[in-house]
């Protein structure tokens, strides 16, 4: 199948082609608290790479959430948890170095000064409209739905589609374009999901293990956050707010949080959400979601973070009240402009 052209950073496309073909030992990244965009894009270039010759392994951040093993689990490369141990005795392990899914420093925080030390070539592919990462070569397409869309564009030039690439970029392209509802869902998006089930990925066994394999404690941390979710702004914003007593209550753990802020965007009046949740240190994780209008990118940018125009995420220190106040102001702007 012949796949429609890259749309974006087009001069670095052939750069990038170069680099990976003259590369011989491939360490490849991703972002903390990897989805199934930021593991399939791993698993799905490192089967490209393989078959054509090239060796190498996977580099996680821990820890990474074990909805994500059945993914990881099909890598033709060893999967290893970064630590700075092993930092030190990798130094000139690999000869290229490869970020996929962000190429913000903050989300690659605990190798970002071995990354910026290494003599490796150091390579970007990504989606997002945030880079601050000092690459040899950045490849960033934020019209793409997901990073894997982009992968699959590789893979003529490395020997096509095989089953381990097929099925771990169709995990990625669904997971992050809501299997296709989302607006970033393209031409080029469903062309690349074609040309995966063409070689083979299984679009049924993916929905199974990707949304239909949650613990009873995330729907009793789904509970608690639904129960004391405000509503604000004429109800056009919805603030969910999980604290640490909520996970020891519920038993849920860490990244069980994935996809609750997506609950109340179903009620017709919302048209914002945002999830708050308390991290041991007392730092708020946050995610923000819109169906339409407001630039979520935008309010996530001014606390320090990024991602896309309707879903985005930041990080704050500030109390989860002092968050709350100040998150609810800024979508007040933003929607006051609307009016």
């Amino acid at each position: 199948m012949s796949m429609l052209p890259p749309t974006g950073g087009q001069n670095q496309w052939p750069a990038l082609i170069a680099a990976l073909h003259a590369a011989k030992h491939v360490a490849i990244f991703t972002h903390q608290r990897p989805d199934p965009d930021a593991v399939g894009s791993q698993v799905g270039l490192a089967a490209l790479l393989s078959q054509a010759g090239k060796t190498g392994a996977l580099i996680e951040f821990p820890p990474v959430p074990e909805s994500m093993n059945f993914i990881l689990g099909s890598s033709p490369w060893p999967v290893v948890e970064f630590s700075p141990d092993w930092g030190r005795t990798q130094t000139a392990a690999f000869d290229a170095l490869v970020v996929v899914d962000t190429s913000s420093r903050e989300q690659v925080l605990p190798a970002f000064e071995w990354l910026d030390a290494s003599s490796a070539k150091l390579l970007c592919i990504d989606h997002h409209l945030a880079a601050d990462l000092r690459c040899r070569c950045i490849y960033r397409d934020s019209a793409a739905g997901s990073c894997a869309e982009i992968i699959v564009r590789l893979a003529d030039e490395f020997g096509g589609l095989n089953l381990t690439a097929a099925n771990a970029l169709l995990a990625g392209i669904t997971a992050d374009t809501g299997w296709f509802h989302f607006e970033s869902t393209s031409a080029g998006t469903l062309q690349a999901a074609s040309a995966c089930v063409a070689a083979g990925a299984q679009p049924d066994e993916l929905w199974n293990r990707l949304m239909q394999q949650d613990s009873v404690a995330k729907w009793r941390l789904a509970g608690r956050a639904l129960q004391t979710t405000l509503y604000l702004l004429d109800g056009r914003l919805a603030l969910m707010r999980i604290t640490q007593e909520d996970f020891v209550q519920s038993e849920a753990r860490s990244w069980e949080t994935e996809g609750l802020i997506n609950l109340p965007l179903s009620i017709a009046a919302v048209a914002a959400s945002v999830c708050l949740a308390e991290q041991p240190d007392g730092m708020l994780r946050v995610s923000l979601r819109s169906k339409h209008t407001i630039n979520v990118a935008e309010i996530a940018a001014e606390f320090g973070g990024g991602g896309h125009a309707r879903a985005a995420g930041c990080r704050m220190t500030m109390s989860m009240e002092d968050a709350c106040r100040a998150l609810t102001a800024a979508f007040e702007k933003r929607f006051s402009k609307l009016q």
